[in-house]
């Protein structure tokens, strides 16, 4: 492969404080490596519409924070059903992502398919969200489906106008990695267009944090908090940069 064309995924460090002062310690951690993104879990501070209203005033502090980083920010509004904190329905998901979009110029908005699917068939699919990238997702954290039934999910998610198309499987061996793997490598051939992170969650799945070249997904992701990690089978930040920092200058000398 050309040296040009060898790629290495960004990485993406996840900060899920529920407090103002954890944001900052984890803010903190972030701007001193060498991650390409922040993550921002709002749902570790809003686990319902009511939480949102009530702790605003601690999300505008947080705000402030991140307005002082100038690498790309992710918001993300997890639902409990896909791992994360957030149990409220899709009106008010909506709702506080529309408010923190309108606060704040986030580089991206992570989308639950399920809640986009949801919207589209009672509001007629117009997003209240405007000027920014999106990342459509799926996570699911019972098991690894077929590779059939993945190509599928992913093709749905690529009719939808986002720029990323992200699927997050439960592997129970390394079998099931590779199965994730053939998929979306399938994928990537049939919609080139289409930014497409995957990963297999789990230790058994840990292989595909790491992947590069071909394979390598556009984004992976560390939790900056591995007391709390985002997703199981992370790794810790500094090992995934070490990982990922080392694959890069292999490919310059090989």
């Amino acid at each position: 492969m050309d040296k040009k064309e060898f790629a290495i995924p960004k990485i993406c460090g996840a900060i899920n404080g529920q407090t103002v002062k954890s944001v900052e310690i984890q803010f903190s951690v972030a701007e001193k490596t060498k991650i390409d993104i922040l993550e921002w879990r709002i749902d570790s501070m809003a686990f319902t519409y009511e939480d949102f209203i009530d702790k605003k005033g601690k999300i505008k502090d947080c705000i402030k924070i991140f307005k002082e980083s100038r690498k790309p920010i992710i918001l993300t509004l997890r639902s409990s059903l896909e791992g994360g904190l957030f149990v409220g329905d899709t009106n008010e998901y909506f709702r506080i992502l529309e408010d923190m979009v309108e606060s704040f110029n986030f580089s991206m908005v992570d989308i639950e398919y399920s809640r986009w699917m949801e919207w589209k068939n009672r509001q007629g699919g117009i997003l209240p969200l405007n000027n920014t990238d999106i990342i459509v997702s799926h996570h699911d954290f019972k098991r690894m489906p077929e590779k059939k039934e993945i190509l599928d999910l992913f093709q749905r998610m690529a009719k939808l106008d986002a720029r990323f198309v992200k699927g997050a499987f439960m592997a129970g061996d390394f079998s099931e990695t590779l199965r994730l793997m053939g998929a979306a490598n399938e994928f990537k051939g049939k919609r080139p267009e289409k930014e497409l992170i995957y990963m297999a969650m789990g230790e058994a799945g840990m292989a595909s944090r790491i992947l590069s070249g071909e394979a390598a997904p556009a984004i992976t992701y560390a939790s900056l908090d591995m007391e709390k990690p985002t997703a199981p089978g992370q790794y810790k930040l500094d090992i995934l940069v070490g990982i990922l920092e080392l694959q890069r200058r292999q490919s310059k000398i090989s």
